[in-house]
């Protein structure tokens, strides 16, 4: 899994070479970028990880639904602090790396599609954690090839040629919301089969 993140840059750079080598460096400053609004989401995903394994093991699924709940709104709030700040401070962020007109054309809508899948990624960031932390780790896995690979290569491969660069961007939001669907289908049947009891509904 920490190889899926550099094969996706490689990957959609060479998408993006087929549309300028302003997108392919713009991107660059996005994956720069969003290590500063994920880092803290992954330090609480690490935290709550022995949390629920531990309460799992001990069958205090009402204690597992408290942590799932509490790191949801944790996470949830720094990923809407981060859409936020790249949403209406686009302009400012990007002058950081030295922008030039055409980046700021480009970049100032790319950042703020891209930016929406931050909080859109809150749920499946946290049921990838809590599968992983209950040894269902098929299905952390699933997750994350959702959000990283499955969905935003091909798709990003053929949007470009339709919307351009902002198809690529929209693969992101798009890619999360799958990885959110799943995430609850998962989670739903793995309740069903008994797999652990939980109710976060």
């Amino acid at each position: 899994m920490m190889c899926l993140p550099s094969i996706l840059v490689s990957l959609l750079n060479m998408i993006l070479s087929l549309s300028s080598q302003t997108a392919v460096a713009f991107f660059g400053i996005y994956y720069k970028l969003q290590t500063f609004v994920y880092m803290p989401s992954n330090g609480v995903i690490q935290g709550m990880r022995p949390i629920i394994s531990f309460n799992y093991g001990a069958r205090d699924y009402k204690r597992m639904k408290e942590t799932i709940i509490i790191t949801t709104k944790t996470i949830g709030a720094i990923l809407l602090g981060g859409t936020l700040l790249f949403i209406v401070a686009t302009k400012p962020i990007l002058s950081l790396f030295s922008a030039n007109d055409a980046m700021m054309t480009m970049g100032i809508p790319g950042l703020r599609v891209l930016a929406l899948g931050f909080v859109i990624s809150t749920f499946g960031i946290v049921m990838s954690g809590v599968f992983e932390a209950i040894g269902e780790g098929k299905y952390s896995l699933f997750i994350s090839l959702l959000r990283q690979f499955i969905i935003t290569i091909p798709l990003s491969f053929i949007l470009i040629r339709y919307l351009g660069v902002m198809g690529v961007w929209l693969t992101f939001p798009f890619s999360e919301l799958i990885a959110l669907v799943v995430s609850v289908v998962l989670y739903k049947g793995a309740y069903h089969n008994h797999v652990y009891q939980l109710d976060i509904s």
